[in-house]
């Protein structure tokens, strides 16, 4: 897949998906090295994204994680 052909996500677009109301609380969530979030490219002078299929594949481990505590899988 090429670089320019990967949808981008916005700080913002993540924050709604993710349920957070504060900006500080993001950052510090996706600083967390225990949460193992996907780095963030710069796309801007003041503004970050994180590439979608990044982010899904992280959705995914967690949900795969979940299953796996509950032994459901």
């Amino acid at each position: 897949m090429k670089y320019m052909d990967r949808d981008i996500l916005t700080a913002e677009e993540l924050m709604n998906k993710l349920r957070f109301s504060s900006r500080s609380s993001f950052d510090e969530f996706c600083s967390d090295s225990r949460v193992a979030f996907p780095k963030s490219v710069r796309i801007g002078i003041r503004r970050k994204g994180w590439f979608t299929d990044e982010v899904e594949a992280w959705f995914r481990v967690r949900d795969e994680e979940r299953f796996q505590e509950m032994g459901d899988y």
